[in-house]
């Protein structure tokens, strides 16, 4: 009888949990958008945006048809225009092993600065 109530009691609990889950769920995506919209007021770039600025660097190769198609191509080149970082694309003749085309970039000195200032914290 005793392990009856326990597990009466353990499903309330996991009943409470769940019917409390979907609004910690709009929480943190509202709080998300609002972190979002703050990057992009601030610095002018998007979370993904500083993610992507992150992965900048030296001897960081990526390849090109992999980046588009996760839709980071078009958030990088954004950092280009922005003046965040350098892109360098390379193409292999006859597409080579990682493909035809590779993809570099290195943080500008205005990139660098948010990355240090983001790694500080």
């Amino acid at each position: 009888m005793r392990a009856i109530r326990i597990i009466l009691f353990l499903l309330l609990l996991s009943a409470d949990t769940f019917a409390v889950e979907p609004d910690a769920n709009a929480r943190l995506a509202e709080s998300a958008r609002a972190l979002n919209w703050r990057a992009q007021q601030s610095l002018g770039l998007s979370i993904q945006g500083l993610a992507l600025l992150l992965q900048a660097g030296p001897g960081e190769f990526f390849r090109k048809e992999t980046l588009e198609k996760k839709g980071s191509w078009a958030l990088i080149k954004q950092l280009e225009v922005g003046g965040f970082v350098i892109v360098s694309e390379s193409s292999q003749p006859n597409g080579g092993l990682l493909g035809n085309s590779m993809v570099s970039y290195t943080a500008t000195a205005k990139g660098q600065a948010i990355i240090t200032a983001l790694r500080r914290k």
